[in-house]
């Protein structure tokens, strides 16, 4: 992501966490990987996909020719009040999805 001069500059903050989703004792868990931890992303509403995906390899030094990154994330507590316990987290695997994402 670039943000040239006169750009919008209200940036919002995600926190990237690397680790793996796994199902255990009828609920959804994340096991984080302590030696790549997490990293903070500055978004805004220019902010896309790709642009995400390149910062997420640029950050953890992952070849994205070798890596496959996935992003996801847990349904919020408020959310998923009616839901089952064992509703899995939710993959952000294109445009459309991260977009929505990031207005929620």
């Amino acid at each position: 992501m670039s943000r040239s001069k006169g750009a919008n500059l209200d940036m919002k903050q995600v926190i990237l966490v690397c680790g793996n989703w796994f199902f255990d004792n009828n609920k959804w868990l994340f096991a984080v990987d302590n030696k790549r931890g997490s990293r903070i992303l500055e978004y805004n509403c220019q902010t896309s996909y790709d642009d995400c995906i390149g910062v997420v390899c640029e950050d953890y030094g992952l070849d994205n020719r070798l890596f496959d990154v996935v992003l996801s994330y847990k349904i919020s507590k408020m959310l998923s009040q009616n839901l089952p316990g064992d509703t899995p987290p939710v993959i952000i695997g294109n445009s459309r999805q991260f977009n929505v994402f990031w207005v929620n």
